[in-house]
Protein backbone atom coordinates (compact mmCIF):
# COMPACT_ATOMS: atom_id res chain seq x y z
CA UNK A 1 0.00 0.00 0.00
CA UNK A 2 2.74 2.31 0.86
CA UNK A 3 4.71 1.26 -2.35
CA UNK A 4 1.56 2.22 -4.49
CA UNK A 5 1.28 5.66 -2.11
CA UNK A 6 5.23 6.36 -3.30
CA UNK A 7 4.57 5.96 -6.77
CA UNK A 8 2.08 8.24 -7.68
CA UNK A 9 4.16 11.27 -7.29
CA UNK A 10 7.02 9.88 -10.02
CA UNK A 11 3.66 9.05 -12.44
CA UNK A 12 2.37 13.08 -12.13
CA UNK A 13 5.86 14.25 -13.00
CA UNK A 14 5.69 11.75 -16.06
CA UNK A 15 2.40 13.59 -17.00
CA UNK A 16 3.38 16.84 -16.53
CA UNK A 17 7.01 16.68 -18.25
CA UNK A 18 4.74 14.83 -21.04
CA UNK A 19 2.42 17.81 -20.93
CA UNK A 20 5.29 20.59 -20.45
CA UNK A 21 6.65 18.95 -23.83
CA UNK A 22 3.66 19.10 -25.35
CA UNK A 23 3.11 22.53 -25.07
CA UNK A 24 6.49 23.43 -26.38
CA UNK A 25 5.97 21.39 -29.24
CA UNK A 26 2.97 23.53 -29.89
CA UNK A 27 4.28 26.83 -28.92
CA UNK A 28 7.42 26.10 -31.24
CA UNK A 29 5.20 24.99 -33.99
CA UNK A 30 3.01 28.47 -33.70
CA UNK A 31 6.05 30.00 -33.27
CA UNK A 32 7.51 28.53 -36.60
CA UNK A 33 4.56 29.25 -38.18
CA UNK A 34 4.36 32.23 -37.49
CA UNK A 35 7.87 32.89 -38.23
CA UNK A 36 7.06 31.05 -41.84
CA UNK A 37 4.51 33.49 -42.31
CA UNK A 38 6.52 36.21 -41.44
CA UNK A 39 9.14 35.31 -43.84
CA UNK A 40 6.91 34.74 -46.65
CA UNK A 41 5.25 37.79 -46.30
CA UNK A 42 8.62 39.67 -46.19
CA UNK A 43 9.56 38.07 -49.64
CA UNK A 44 6.02 39.06 -50.71
CA UNK A 45 6.58 42.88 -49.80
CA UNK A 46 10.47 42.57 -50.65
CA UNK A 47 9.05 41.03 -54.49
CA UNK A 48 6.69 43.90 -54.76
CA UNK A 49 9.40 46.26 -53.95
CA UNK A 50 11.57 44.59 -56.70
CA UNK A 51 8.71 45.11 -58.81
CA UNK A 52 7.44 48.16 -58.08
CA UNK A 53 11.14 49.70 -58.32
CA UNK A 54 11.96 47.72 -61.82
CA UNK A 55 8.32 48.69 -63.08
CA UNK A 56 9.46 52.75 -62.24
CA UNK A 57 12.34 52.46 -63.79
CA UNK A 58 11.15 51.45 -67.13
CA UNK A 59 8.37 54.00 -66.58
CA UNK A 60 10.68 56.55 -66.04
CA UNK A 61 12.68 54.68 -68.65
CA UNK A 62 9.86 55.33 -71.39
CA UNK A 63 8.92 59.24 -70.18
CA UNK A 64 12.25 60.06 -70.62
CA UNK A 65 12.71 58.79 -74.12
CA UNK A 66 9.76 60.37 -75.12
CA UNK A 67 10.58 63.21 -73.87
CA UNK A 68 14.20 62.80 -75.54
CA UNK A 69 11.72 62.34 -79.07
CA UNK A 70 9.81 65.26 -78.24
CA UNK A 71 12.42 67.45 -78.16
CA UNK A 72 14.46 66.50 -80.96
CA UNK A 73 11.20 66.95 -83.26
CA UNK A 74 11.04 70.58 -84.59
CA UNK A 75 8.60 72.32 -86.54
CA UNK A 76 6.90 75.81 -87.10
CA UNK A 77 3.65 74.95 -87.06
CA UNK A 78 2.30 76.26 -83.59
CA UNK A 79 -0.71 73.71 -83.06
CA UNK A 80 2.14 71.08 -83.29
CA UNK A 81 4.32 72.86 -81.36
CA UNK A 82 1.64 74.07 -78.74
CA UNK A 83 0.65 70.08 -78.55
CA UNK A 84 4.77 69.55 -78.44
CA UNK A 85 5.51 71.80 -75.37
CA UNK A 86 2.34 70.23 -73.08
CA UNK A 87 3.45 66.85 -73.64
CA UNK A 88 6.47 67.88 -72.65
CA UNK A 89 5.78 69.49 -69.72
CA UNK A 90 3.59 66.43 -68.89
CA UNK A 91 6.51 64.30 -68.94
CA UNK A 92 8.43 66.53 -66.60
CA UNK A 93 5.17 66.34 -64.03
CA UNK A 94 5.28 62.57 -64.10
CA UNK A 95 9.10 62.14 -63.41
CA UNK A 96 8.50 64.74 -60.90
CA UNK A 97 5.78 62.54 -59.26
CA UNK A 98 7.13 59.23 -59.87
CA UNK A 99 8.62 58.44 -56.19
CA UNK A 100 5.51 59.75 -54.69
CA UNK A 101 3.59 56.94 -52.93
CA UNK A 102 -0.08 58.91 -53.90
CA UNK A 103 0.85 57.87 -57.69
CA UNK A 104 0.09 54.49 -58.17
CA UNK A 105 2.25 52.90 -60.76
CA UNK A 106 -0.85 51.72 -63.02
CA UNK A 107 -1.97 55.08 -62.74
CA UNK A 108 1.74 56.16 -64.83
CA UNK A 109 1.02 53.39 -67.16
CA UNK A 110 -2.60 54.53 -68.20
CA UNK A 111 -0.80 57.72 -68.41
CA UNK A 112 1.82 56.80 -70.57
CA UNK A 113 -0.48 54.41 -73.20
CA UNK A 114 -2.55 57.59 -73.89
CA UNK A 115 0.42 59.76 -74.03
CA UNK A 116 1.90 56.99 -76.56
CA UNK A 117 -1.01 57.72 -78.77
CA UNK A 118 -0.94 61.35 -78.75
CA UNK A 119 2.75 60.80 -79.77
CA UNK A 120 1.89 58.29 -82.26
CA UNK A 121 -0.96 61.03 -83.69
CA UNK A 122 2.04 63.71 -82.96
CA UNK A 123 4.27 62.13 -85.57
CA UNK A 124 1.91 61.30 -88.24
CA UNK A 125 1.19 64.77 -88.41
CA UNK A 126 5.04 65.65 -88.28
CA UNK A 127 5.71 63.53 -90.89
CA UNK A 128 2.79 64.38 -93.44
CA UNK A 129 3.47 67.93 -92.46
CA UNK A 130 7.08 67.29 -93.49
CA UNK A 131 5.73 65.39 -96.84
CA UNK A 132 3.42 68.54 -97.91
CA UNK A 133 6.76 70.79 -97.10
CA UNK A 134 8.72 68.75 -99.46
CA UNK A 135 5.61 69.36 -102.01
CA UNK A 136 5.05 72.79 -101.54
CA UNK A 137 8.72 73.32 -101.65
CA UNK A 138 9.01 71.16 -104.79
CA UNK A 139 6.01 73.29 -106.61
CA UNK A 140 7.37 76.34 -105.44
CA UNK A 141 11.09 75.39 -107.13
CA UNK A 142 9.30 74.73 -110.09
CA UNK A 143 7.03 77.34 -110.08
CA UNK A 144 9.90 80.14 -109.24
CA UNK A 145 11.66 78.76 -112.32
CA UNK A 146 8.23 78.78 -114.82
CA UNK A 147 8.38 82.61 -113.25
CA UNK A 148 12.08 83.22 -113.76
CA UNK A 149 11.67 82.42 -117.54
CA UNK A 150 8.41 84.04 -118.34
CA UNK A 151 10.13 87.08 -116.59
CA UNK A 152 13.22 86.64 -118.65
CA UNK A 153 10.98 85.99 -121.93
CA UNK A 154 9.09 89.64 -120.69
CA UNK A 155 12.20 91.09 -120.64
CA UNK A 156 13.61 89.97 -123.77
CA UNK A 157 9.90 91.29 -125.47
CA UNK A 158 10.73 94.41 -124.04
CA UNK A 159 13.90 94.81 -124.65
CA UNK A 160 12.85 94.08 -128.37
CA UNK A 161 9.93 96.21 -127.53
CA UNK A 162 12.32 99.45 -126.71
CA UNK A 163 14.64 98.43 -129.46
CA UNK A 164 11.96 98.15 -131.80
CA UNK A 165 10.33 101.82 -130.72
CA UNK A 166 13.94 103.46 -130.50
CA UNK A 167 14.05 102.39 -134.19
CA UNK A 168 10.65 103.38 -134.98
CA UNK A 169 11.26 106.63 -133.39
CA UNK A 170 14.74 107.36 -134.70
CA UNK A 171 13.37 106.29 -138.04
CA UNK A 172 10.85 109.08 -138.04
CA UNK A 173 13.48 111.72 -137.60
CA UNK A 174 13.77 113.70 -140.63
CA UNK A 175 17.24 113.39 -141.61
CA UNK A 176 18.86 116.22 -143.92
CA UNK A 177 21.04 114.80 -147.08
CA UNK A 178 23.47 116.82 -149.09
CA UNK A 179 24.15 119.63 -146.93
CA UNK A 180 25.90 122.54 -148.53
CA UNK A 181 27.12 125.32 -146.42
CA UNK A 182 28.12 128.63 -148.66
CA UNK A 183 29.55 131.51 -146.95
CA UNK A 184 28.54 134.22 -149.36
CA UNK A 185 30.47 138.01 -149.60
CA UNK A 186 28.58 141.38 -151.16
CA UNK A 187 26.09 139.95 -154.53
CA UNK A 188 26.06 136.74 -153.08
CA UNK A 189 29.21 135.54 -154.19
CA UNK A 190 31.35 132.63 -152.74
CA UNK A 191 33.88 133.22 -150.52
CA UNK A 192 36.50 131.94 -148.17
CA UNK A 193 37.79 135.18 -146.31
CA UNK A 194 36.13 135.39 -142.83
CA UNK A 195 36.45 139.22 -143.25
CA UNK A 196 33.98 139.29 -146.14
CA UNK A 197 31.22 136.94 -145.13
CA UNK A 198 28.09 138.91 -144.99
CA UNK A 199 25.42 135.70 -145.64
CA UNK A 200 25.90 131.87 -144.70
CA UNK A 201 23.55 129.75 -146.92
CA UNK A 202 22.89 126.57 -145.71
CA UNK A 203 20.89 123.75 -147.86
CA UNK A 204 19.69 120.91 -147.73
CA UNK A 205 17.37 117.60 -149.25
CA UNK A 206 14.81 115.81 -146.79
CA UNK A 207 14.55 112.79 -147.96
CA UNK A 208 10.64 110.86 -148.34
CA UNK A 209 9.83 109.46 -144.54
CA UNK A 210 6.38 107.53 -144.91
CA UNK A 211 6.66 107.28 -140.96
CA UNK A 212 7.53 110.73 -140.22
CA UNK A 213 4.74 112.91 -139.49
CA UNK A 214 3.94 115.10 -141.65
CA UNK A 215 3.08 118.72 -141.95
CA UNK A 216 4.81 122.31 -140.90
CA UNK A 217 8.28 121.22 -139.74
CA UNK A 218 10.84 124.09 -137.51
CA UNK A 219 13.94 123.85 -138.96
CA UNK A 220 16.86 125.23 -136.85
CA UNK A 221 20.73 125.94 -137.90
CA UNK A 222 23.16 126.70 -135.14
CA UNK A 223 26.37 128.17 -136.74
CA UNK A 224 29.09 127.65 -134.15
CA UNK A 225 32.61 129.92 -134.47
CA UNK A 226 36.04 127.54 -133.82
CA UNK A 227 35.70 129.46 -130.61
CA UNK A 228 32.42 127.68 -129.90
CA UNK A 229 30.81 130.51 -129.81
CA UNK A 230 27.05 130.25 -131.56
CA UNK A 231 26.65 132.99 -134.35
CA UNK A 232 22.96 134.77 -133.23
CA UNK A 233 21.61 137.92 -134.30
CA UNK A 234 20.39 137.86 -130.88
CA UNK A 235 20.47 135.84 -127.61
CA UNK A 236 16.75 135.62 -127.20
CA UNK A 237 16.35 133.48 -130.27
CA UNK A 238 15.82 130.07 -128.50
CA UNK A 239 14.46 126.34 -129.13
CA UNK A 240 14.17 123.43 -127.34
CA UNK A 241 16.54 120.76 -127.16
CA UNK A 242 17.02 117.63 -124.73
CA UNK A 243 14.68 119.73 -122.46
CA UNK A 244 16.96 122.70 -122.52
CA UNK A 245 16.60 126.05 -124.56
CA UNK A 246 19.56 127.09 -126.70
CA UNK A 247 20.07 129.61 -129.13
CA UNK A 248 19.93 129.34 -132.75
CA UNK A 249 21.31 131.06 -135.87
CA UNK A 250 18.93 131.02 -138.12
CA UNK A 251 15.66 129.09 -138.64
CA UNK A 252 12.93 128.60 -141.57
CA UNK A 253 9.53 126.28 -141.47
CA UNK A 254 9.11 123.95 -144.33
CA UNK A 255 6.37 122.24 -145.46
CA UNK A 256 6.80 118.19 -145.16
CA UNK A 257 4.04 116.09 -146.82
CA UNK A 258 6.72 112.25 -146.42
CA UNK A 259 8.32 113.18 -149.61
CA UNK A 260 11.41 114.75 -150.81
CA UNK A 261 11.85 118.29 -150.78
CA UNK A 262 15.37 119.13 -152.16
CA UNK A 263 17.04 122.21 -152.05
CA UNK A 264 15.55 123.53 -148.80
CA UNK A 265 17.78 127.19 -147.81
CA UNK A 266 18.19 129.25 -144.42
CA UNK A 267 20.70 131.76 -144.55
CA UNK A 268 22.24 133.64 -141.98
CA UNK A 269 23.11 137.30 -142.12
CA UNK A 270 26.02 138.10 -140.22
CA UNK A 271 26.45 141.27 -138.77
CA UNK A 272 29.97 140.60 -137.10
CA UNK A 273 33.49 139.93 -137.90
CA UNK A 274 34.78 136.59 -138.06
CA UNK A 275 37.38 134.63 -137.29
CA UNK A 276 39.60 132.05 -139.21
CA UNK A 277 38.91 128.39 -138.69
CA UNK A 278 37.06 125.70 -138.68
CA UNK A 279 32.90 126.18 -137.97
CA UNK A 280 30.63 123.46 -137.31
CA UNK A 281 26.83 123.52 -138.80
CA UNK A 282 24.24 121.64 -136.68
CA UNK A 283 20.76 121.35 -138.19
CA UNK A 284 17.48 120.65 -135.89
CA UNK A 285 13.90 119.47 -136.45
CA UNK A 286 11.49 118.10 -133.61
CA UNK A 287 14.33 118.72 -131.24
CA UNK A 288 16.46 116.48 -133.12
CA UNK A 289 19.66 116.65 -134.41
CA UNK A 290 18.91 115.83 -138.33
CA UNK A 291 21.96 116.67 -139.89
CA UNK A 292 25.69 118.03 -139.74
CA UNK A 293 28.53 119.85 -141.61
CA UNK A 294 31.22 122.23 -141.25
CA UNK A 295 32.81 125.24 -143.20
CA UNK A 296 36.36 126.60 -143.33
CA UNK A 297 37.30 129.93 -143.66
CA UNK A 298 40.76 132.06 -143.89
Amino acid sequence: MTEQIEKKPGKSINILYISVIVVLVVVIGIISYLYKTQIDETEIKIAEVVKTTREKAEVKAELSAMYIQYDSVQTDNDSLNFIRNTQKDKIKDLLKNLNNKKFEIHTFKKEIKTMRNIMKSYIVQIDSLNTRNQILIAENKDVKAKFRKEKSAKEKLMTEAQQLEHQIENASVLKAKEIIVEPLKKRGRKTKSAKRVEKIKICFQLPDNTIAQSGDKEIYVRIARPDELVLTESKDKLFLFEGKEIVYSAMRIVEYNNLTVNNACIYYDNYEELIAGTYNVDIFSDGQIIGQSTFILK
